[in-house]
């Protein structure tokens, strides 16, 4: 028996099949009243406790339920797709139940509870449509390629069916439309999503973003993701400075397009930075770009979340190290581990951007590295 019949069964008084854990919430309307199970946020998902006076004010929804697995690393690429898909169906299902109550004659109250559960739909599909942001910051920065389509279309369907039974047409119509446009993507004869196919598919998102901003809508976090990737990136370069920063944003070179296109003989002439350092960083950038493209598969989020563990551990091994007996001066030994430490954290920043956690790296960045090393372990424990 599902969970949602199990709360009806409760809330009828039958004591035969008792409800796990369950929390009664407010219904949208005093005469419709329903109960609601508690529900845990999905692992990329913002966790939110609202208050019964939230709920019925129509802001954050309930958190909703997403099976976790300990170990990113041993994630398979279909069961992380079906804990996508399986958790957005059965929170909607909790939250956004079939009708069961006696009907209710008041038409004014039946439109205010039809557009609270439309509210709490939008909100549901804002925790689940993180995977989708992501193919199109990768498909804004020309690195997203068309196996990566195959993880999509499931999430996308199963948030338009729940888009459906809350009687939003409009928003049901654009999603058929985007999936049109991925469908056209997975023929193209190229892996990587380029040219017309590629500007189909962001021009759909663009309209399916606008009917359902709550969910899709980017809010130039494309462009925050890219500046920290480079602000991340770049300073792993050796020599590179403040006054070389500059001289990239100051000739246009300040996004990830414009670096990815970039050669080493162009950089110099148009930066005046020195050859060999232009060298290493088109060879710094073409290296990401590679390791990105190498991602950009249906398995893309549980690879980045393997990376993250790797790193972190990198980072607690890093901490843990004390001073080796050598003839290395104190001083030099501490200016190298602690080179390595902020090596390693820049790498973890450009993990986290990929996967879209800006808020954490805001966090972590006013912290000692000690710090950041806990903040990370409770952030991969609680995903």
């Amino acid at each position: 028996m599902g969970i949602f019949k199990k709360i009806i069964k409760s809330i009828a008084g039958n004591e035969e099949e008792p409800v796990v854990t369950p929390r009664s919430l407010p219904a949208a309307s005093n005469s419709n009243k329903k109960k609601r199970a508690t529900l845990s946020a999905p692992s990329h998902a913002k966790v939110l406790s609202p208050s019964p006076s939230a709920i019925s004010q129509q802001n954050e929804p309930p958190p909703v339920p997403f099976p976790l697995v300990s170990n990113p690393a041993l994630e398979d690429k279909n069961a992380f797709l079906d804990e996508v898909v399986g958790a957005f169906d059965e929170a909607f299902e909790v939250a956004c139940p079939d009708k069961v109550d006696e009907p209710v004659n008041d038409s004014v109250t039946a439109g205010q509870d039809e557009a609270a559960v439309q509210d709490l739909f939008r909100n549901i599909a804002a925790a689940y449509a993180l995977p989708l942001k992501n193919f199109v910051f990768e498909l804004q920065r020309h690195t997203a390629t068309k196996d990566s389509i195959e993880f999509c279309r499931p999430i996308l369907r199963s948030i338009s069916g729940a888009a459906g039974s809350v009687n939003l047409p409009e928003t049901v119509k654009r999603m058929t439309e985007f999936d049109t446009a991925l469908s056209l993507g997975q023929t193209s004869s190229d892996h990587l999503l380029q040219g017309e196919i590629r500007q189909q598919i962001l021009a759909s998102y663009e309209l399916l973003a606008e009917v359902l901003p709550e969910a899709f809508r980017m809010d130039g976090e494309a462009q925050k993701r890219g500046d920290i990737i480079i602000q991340s990136l770049l300073p792993q370069v050796p020599g590179i400075g403040c006054i070389s920063f500059d001289k990239l944003y100051q000739a246009g070179l300040g996004s990830l397009d414009m670096l990815f296109l970039a050669n080493k003989e162009d950089l110099a002439a148009v930066t005046a930075i020195a050859p060999g350092l232009c060298e290493s960083i088109c060879n710094k950038v073409q290296q990401y770009r590679a390791e990105a493209e190498a991602r950009a598969r249906p398995a893309a989020q549980s690879g980045y979340r393997s990376r993250l563990v790797e790193l972190v551990n990198e980072l607690r091994d890093q901490m843990d190290k004390r001073e080796a007996e050598t003839d290395t001066p104190a001083i030099d030994a501490r200016r190298i581990r602690l080179r390595q430490r902020q090596q390693c954290f820049l790498e973890i920043n450009v993990t986290l951007a990929e996967l879209g956690e800006l808020g954490l790296i805001n966090q972590l960045k006013k912290l000692s590295f000690k710090q950041r090393l806990q903040v990370l372990n409770e952030h991969l424990n609680k995903s």
